[in-house]
């Protein structure tokens, strides 16, 4: 890995971190996604020093957050309504 590409992933992992914090419904998972991020825009040769590195890194992370939000919602609605199915009525 060369070192500006090392210098842009220090200077930038931190901020993306706190902004996938505050996105996703699991915290916890932001640095994975962010690590992702990095290595797609890695991928597509758009890790480059401009203008326009820092609007790419937040709309990337912002587009992976709301997918994981959305992938976890259908997740969270079918095992409820999983549970649902499994709950026996008691009849007083």
């Amino acid at each position: 890995m060369s070192k500006q590409l090392t210098d842009i992933i220090k200077q930038y992992h931190p901020l993306l971190y706190r902004y996938a914090c505050r996105l996703l419904v699991q915290p916890a998972l932001a640095s994975g996604i962010i690590t992702k991020v990095f290595e797609e825009l890695y991928d597509q040769d758009k890790l480059v020093p401009g203008p326009m590195l820092r609007p790419d890194l937040k709309t990337a992370t912002l587009h992976k957050c709301e997918a994981y939000n959305k992938a976890y919602a259908v997740y969270e609605k079918t095992l409820n309504s999983q549970q649902l199915q499994n709950e026996k009525p008691t009849n007083p």
